[in-house]
């Protein structure tokens, strides 16, 4: 299973990624700032680093039960649903790396 990095304690494998955005840009939609906001109020939101966000990635897995353990599942009587994890890279970045790295 091909992982991504999120942080050095976090990882994410690669296809379970739906999608990298950039916070400033994908945020000027009403559409994109309500996703975030059921996403926040149904817990489905991680923040990634302590640093100001400014890209998410939209998961289908929760990033915050790969925590140290690389190749683990997700919780255990966790749903199928959307994730959104906060990171203070760039979508650009994030992008790159998502495209680059085996």
């Amino acid at each position: 299973m091909r992982m991504l990095s999120l942080s050095p304690t976090v990882f994410l494998p690669r296809d379970a990624v739906i999608g990298v955005f950039d916070l400033d840009t994908a945020t000027v939609s009403g559409h994109t700032r309500e996703f975030l906001r059921r996403a926040q109020e149904a817990g489905n939101v991680t923040a990634i680093g302590e640093e100001l966000p400014q890209a998410f990635i939209v998961t289908s897995e929760n990033a915050s039960a790969r925590k140290s353990i690389c190749g683990a599942g997700a919780l255990a009587g966790e749903s199928a649903q959307n994730y959104i994890c906060l990171l203070p890279q760039s979508s650009a970045n994030l992008s790159k790396k998502l495209l680059t790295r085996p």
